[in-house]
C-alpha cells in the first residue's frame, strides 16, 4: 500500500460558467470524498438531471466514496431539489449532511 497522498489542486474560476465547468471536471475525477459547503446549495444546480447523474456516478464508483454537505439553509434543498433528495435516500450511507 502506498503512503502517497493525492495531490491537492486549486483552480481559480470567475463567474457562473467557470464555476459550473470546474464542478463538472471535479465530479469526473477519481477521489474518495467530496466536501461541499454552500449557504443554500443553489449554485450547484442539484435538480438538473445531468448534475444528479454526476453525483450518482461518483458514489457508484466505489463503496468507500462519501459526500459531505454543509448548508446554512436547508429550505431550498427540501423544497426545490427532489432529485437530490432521492439521491440522499439511495445513498444515505454515503452522503453525510
Amino acid at each position: 500500500m502506498s503512503d502517497e497522498q493525492p495531490k491537492t489542486e486549486y483552480q481559480r474560476f470567475e463567474g457562473e460558467g467557470d464555476f459550473q465547468k470546474a464542478l463538472d471536471r471535479f465530479l469526473e475525477q477519481p477521489g474518495r470524498e467530496l466536501r461541499l459547503f454552500d449557504p443554500d446549495l443553489k449554485a450547484l444546480r442539484l435538480n438538473a438531471p445531468g448534475r444528479i447523474a454526476q453525483f450518482d456516478r461518483f458514489l457508484r464508483g466505489s463503496r468507500t466514496r462519501k459526500i459531505y454537505i454543509v448548508v446554512h439553509d436547508t429550505d431550498h434543498l427540501t423544497r426545490r431539489y427532489p432529485r437530490m433528495l432521492e439521491l440522499l435516500k439511495l445513498f444515505a450511507h454515503a452522503i453525510v449532511n
